[in-house]
């Protein structure tokens, strides 16, 4: 009969149990701990720099696209507008092509968004939303198609959640921008 019992080195092991008492097995060799690299010194912290608000090209960022998530919220606001996964568009755009982002980031403080394109990809929604286009965010292997831009250059634009995920890739708008 054995028992499973947690070794010098922090493994389970098997001992044999002799008179219901578990043997350990003295072992000659040592078991040496890992040392976990350490990490590399901190930088000194400079001023304060300033935040960048244009495209985020020159610091792409490799993104996974299964998990990539909308933004966790406790409760939405509900006495003032928000942008909180919200479909944006950029006021005072005219033109008969319209351009519609989704909000990945919101900062309420900085009063700053990331956002990230959408577009029509030509699916024709079914049911009750027949023959309207289905919207999706265009998300590439990085980050270069995200903006950082200020919240005062864009407006809400009313817009249903289709398929009602976590995962912005997978996620559908029917805009009703008209």
């Amino acid at each position: 009969v054995y028992h499973s019992v947690r070794g010098p080195d922090g493994r389970f092991m098997r001992v044999p149990v002799i008179d219901g008492v578990p043997m350990m097995i003295e072992t000659t060799s040592t078991a040496k701990k890992k040392k976990k690299p350490s990490p590399p010194p901190a930088e000194p912290k400079s001023a304060p720099r300033k935040k960048k608000v244009a495209s985020t090209s020159g610091a792409q960022k490799r993104i996974d696209r299964a998990t990539l998530r909308k933004q966790k919220v406790k409760a939405y606001p509900r006495n003032r507008p928000h942008f909180y996964n919200r479909v944006v568009k950029r006021i005072g755009k005219k033109g008969k092509k319209k351009e519609y982002f989704f909000v990945l980031n919101y900062s309420e403080e900085a009063e700053e968004m990331c956002l990230v394109p959408m577009s029509a990809d030509g699916d024709i929604m079914m049911g009750k939303r027949q023959g309207r286009p289905r919207f999706q965010c265009v998300l590439g292997d990085t980050s270069e198609n995200f903006v950082t831009v200020p919240c005062n250059e864009f407006e809400v634009v009313p817009a249903t959640m289709i398929m009602k995920t976590p995962i912005v890739s997978q996620e559908a708008w029917d805009i009703e921008d008209e």
